[in-house]
């Protein structure tokens, strides 16, 4: 661990605000990394395809870093799935989670490796680093460095399996779930599993972001997409 813990803030503009990223030294981006670095096969391995942000290419040394697939080739696979699914989708849910990497907390980071099967000897180094980004000011997961997508998608993992469990199709981008349902009602059961399984991380819905649509062209829209039939779009594509 460096004993110059360095972090810097920077704030970046969004659409409902300030999102504030942390810079951290290189010493400390590296020990953030070589923490990380053992538990992301295990991490991998465990999500599902539904699972499109952030996901590890290349775990590197000397030194450490993790590499996430570029964002413009996951973003493409992302509204590719969305445009597939949303050609016999009658309804979808759009959910986000509020606040999301700040509000996860160490021990709910601890509880979800340790529940993947990671071992005290690999948790205990990623507790030791969070709680020295909590030292320096941070709350949860600091946003921007590579490995705090990791254990996001870690912790997040519980809100997948809880509505495969359910019988639910989703993507999911970062903390951004769309859900694909028969209808309004079975949209409105998905919500409530993912609130009950976000309860169960200390996590809670943005209200603002949250919301059913309930037809083909709308959820293409809201992705991001055109609302041109998908399957013009993927044949000219091809």
């Amino acid at each position: 661990m460096p004993e110059d813990f360095a972090v810097r803030l920077r704030p970046e503009p969004k659409r409902d605000g300030v999102r504030w990223l942390a810079i951290p030294h290189p010493t400390v981006a590296a020990a953030y990394a070589a923490a990380v670095a053992p538990v992301v096969p295990t991490v991998e391995a465990a999500l599902p395809s539904a699972v499109l942000a952030n996901r590890v290419t290349a775990v590197r040394t000397a030194p450490a870093a993790l590499e996430l697939e570029p964002f413009r080739l996951a973003r493409a696979r992302f509204r590719r799935r969305v445009r597939e699914e949303a050609v016999d989708a009658a309804c979808a849910l759009m959910a986000d989670v509020r606040d999301c990497y700040a509000s996860i907390r160490p021990g709910v980071v601890a509880d979800a490796l340790t529940a993947l099967g990671c071992g005290a000897g690999r948790v205990r180094p990623i507790l030791e680093i969070l709680e020295r980004f909590a030292g320096a000011g941070i709350r949860g997961l600091p946003i921007g460095p590579e490995p705090s997508a990791v254990l996001a998608n870690a912790v997040l993992l519980a809100v997948d399996r809880a509505l495969a469990l359910g019988g639910w199709r989703h993507v999911r981008w970062v903390d951004d779930l769309i859900v694909f349902a028969l209808d309004a009602r079975d949209a409105r059961a998905a919500l409530a599993t993912i609130a009950r399984a976000l309860d169960g991380l200390g996590l809670a819905l943005a209200a603002s972001k949250t919301r059913i649509l309930v037809d083909p062209g709308s959820i293409r829209g809201a992705a991001g997409l055109s609302r041109v039939p998908p399957r013009v779009r993927g044949d000219a594509a091809r």
